[in-house]
């Protein structure tokens, strides 16, 4: 397999492509490496190996496809999670996480962690620890974060989809930025542990970024469901999300507002991405709503964010 074909499928193609032996786990493998290889010293997205062998594939939904996890929360037993911080370079945990072991059981190889900023406690992924981490659409600019480093990995074609984790909009802001499908699970949804019960309060929850919606929802059967340490059982839908990509939801009544108390001017860019989106859903036929304000008090709700987010980092 070249790189061209490589980049045409997400991870559910190159799932499929190896479960009809069309492609190797070592094929893959071999693909993402050398991916990494070209572009990685440019964008600094991959932080540190994971000691991966196509033979590490299982027989999951996602049996054979290349992963990165983020060194964050994402811990991989043997090897250090850093945190983005100088203190934890060295400190190697005992255990994977959760989440890291769900993806494992789902067939995924994991073969490197992804760069985060400090305690996963920016918008933007410049940790003195390991160096920023840049855009790949431009190397100027930055590709957000906390999740930045994976969401510059899978926008750079290294993977197609890669652990990220979310407190304040740390999916969702590297996704913007990447131009990729950024999803915050809800509370609970997904595991925490073992380390840990919940992290800040449940605000903070493991997820992905990836290239395609599909991706997204099939990763989210892979990771939901309670856990022993976790603090309660979440509730879980009927079908899949997987079975739900692609089905008519009926015409839905959709609010929008720009402007928020923190920043009650927003770029003119962000005014236009948002009235795009608006043509596309109203085209879709949905009845989309410009709300004349937030629907509750925002600058209360940015207060207390901000206050249990420091308390959390202290």
């Amino acid at each position: 397999m070249d790189f061209a074909d490589y980049r045409a499928h997400d991870a559910t193609g190159l799932a499929k492509l190896a479960a009809d032996n069309e492609v190797t786990p070592a094929e893959l493998l071999s693909v993402a490496r050398e991916r990494a290889a070209a572009v990685n010293p440019r964008i600094n997205a991959i932080v540190r190996d994971v000691p991966a062998s196509p033979s590490d594939a299982g027989s999951g939904p996602f049996a054979g496809v290349p992963f990165l996890i983020k060194d964050l929360a994402q811990h991989y037993a043997g090897l250090p999670t850093s945190s983005g911080s100088r203190s934890l370079m060295s400190t190697a945990v005992t255990e994977h996480a959760t989440v890291v072991q769900r993806w494992i059981d789902a067939g995924l190889v994991i073969f490197g962690k992804t760069n985060t900023p400090e305690f996963g406690a920016k918008a933007i992924t410049e940790p003195l620890a390991w160096g920023p981490t840049r855009n790949p659409w431009d190397l100027g600019r930055t590709p957000g974060g906390s999740s930045g480093g994976s969401a510059a990995a899978v926008a750079a074609g290294i993977v197609p989809c890669a652990g990220a984790s979310d407190g304040g909009g740390s999916i969702r802001i590297p996704a913007a930025s990447c131009g990729l499908v950024g999803l915050k699970p809800g509370r609970g949804l997904t595991p925490s542990g073992p380390v840990t019960g919940e992290s800040m309060h449940g605000a903070a929850v493991q997820g992905v970024v990836s290239r395609t919606v599909r991706d997204t929802a099939a990763m989210l059967d892979v990771l939901s469901g309670g856990e022993p340490c976790g603090p309660y059982l979440p509730g879980m839908p009927a079908d899949s999300f997987a079975s739900c990509v692609g089905a008519d939801p009926g015409a839905l009544r959709i609010g929008v507002r720009v402007p928020t108390a923190i920043n009650p001017a927003p770029h003119p860019e962000a005014f236009a991405a948002v009235e795009a989106t608006v043509r596309t859903l109203t085209d879709l036929g949905h009845h989309v709503d410009e709300l004349p304000q937030a629907p509750f008090d925002d600058a209360a709700l940015a207060r207390d964010f901000l206050l249990t987010w420091f308390v959390y980092c202290a």
